[in-house]
């Protein structure tokens, strides 16, 4: 279940700790300033991982604001799995991300070149 949703919807750390920020504060809506502070993040990538989340069913806009909304009770199965597997295992969670097929360096060097044109 946990490496599933990391195949499909996590594609790199900062989407993981996007998306387990918005878990652990479920009940909150957050700006996207709140969201780039707490993830130091820029806002350019922030804005791009919520709408792919939004997409997926994970996340859902909130009066101008995002919040963890899980389209299903699979998806809302798997992120708490995935939360408890983080919370316990982040090193192993952090490898299989890094790990599994399609991430590539085009993608870890786009999140810097974002980061420095944002800055």
């Amino acid at each position: 279940m946990v490496r599933t949703l990391i195949r499909r919807h996590v594609r790199s750390v900062g989407e993981l700790e996007l998306l387990m920020l918005l878990r652990a504060e479920r009940d909150r809506s957050w700006s996207v300033d709140e969201i780039c502070e707490a993830l130091a993040c820029p806002r350019s990538w922030a804005v791009a991982q919520l709408e792919v989340m939004a997409g997926a069913g994970l996340l859902a806009p909130a009066g101008g604001k995002w919040r963890f909304a899980p389209a299903s009770t699979e998806l809302e199965h798997a992120t708490a799995a995935l939360e408890d597997a983080y919370r316990l295992h982040s090193r192993d969670v952090v490898r299989f991300v890094f790990a599994t097929p399609g991430r590539d360096l085009k993608e870890f060097s786009d999140a810097f070149r974002l980061r420095r044109e944002d800055g």
